[in-house]
């Protein structure tokens, strides 16, 4: 399947699968919401910057990798850097959080191409075909975190680094972005953020820790 936007997809004359269709809908939905916290999800919405893709059965490298250079096919030949990627996972497989994590760390450990010699001071994240990625989890598993639940389906977002050009972490811009977001998350979520999350101005040894949170529940 081409990764295509929802007006694509209902154009296609593709056979997609129902689910797939619903959870594209209620993920745009949700982005509309004034109140979502993400100002770059929301501006990936507004300005039609956002792919779909959807992977049926098992999340594995092989099916992750498809989505992924399908989008990066498109990025390159429509010269399109700030656009996003939303994975849909079908079916019931992934009720289960922990598995859907087992699974998706395996596939993208696999495909992570973070430079052997990339400098000290620079955060682990994924790279994919020698591009930084960050991945955000979200799905109905997330009770307690409504700003990680904007679907019936899991959704797996992908955003290159390029999208946050010019508000990089440790960077002025880069610090009042993410203050901004944190209080948006707070103020949505009803609840403090997660410990997990460090203060704004500083990079995280590993972006991993952030792609995939617990829920506020398991806190």
């Amino acid at each position: 399947m081409k990764n295509l936007t929802l007006n694509e997809l209902n154009e296609s004359g593709e056979n997609i699968p129902e689910w797939h269709e619903r959870a594209c809908s209620q993920l745009l939905e949700t982005l509309s919401n004034p109140e979502f916290p993400c100002f770059f999800g929301v501006s990936a919405k507004k300005n039609i910057k956002l792919r779909f893709f959807y992977i049926e059965k098992q999340v594995t490298k092989c099916a992750v990798e498809s989505g992924l250079k399908a989008f990066n096919n498109f990025r390159s030949l429509e010269c399109k850097s700030d656009y996003n990627l939303a994975i849909t996972l079908g079916g019931d497989i992934y009720s289960d959080r922990d598995r859907l994590k087992d699974d998706l760390w395996s596939a993208l450990e696999a495909l992570d191409t973070f430079p052997k010699k990339q400098v000290a001071s620079s955060s682990k994240e994924f790279f994919f075909e020698g591009e930084p990625y960050f991945v955000l989890v979200t799905g109905p598993f997330y009770k307690n975190t409504p700003s990680r639940f904007l679907s019936d389906f899991p959704i797996v977002l992908f955003q290159p680094r390029e999208v946050f050009q010019g508000y990089e972490a440790g960077t002025k811009s880069g610090t009042i972005a993410r203050k901004k977001i944190r209080d948006r998350v707070v103020k949505f979520d009803g609840s403090p953020l997660h410990s997990i999350v460090g203060p704004p101005d500083e990079k995280p040894e590993s972006w991993w820790d952030y792609y995939f949170i617990p829920d506020k529940q398991d806190v």
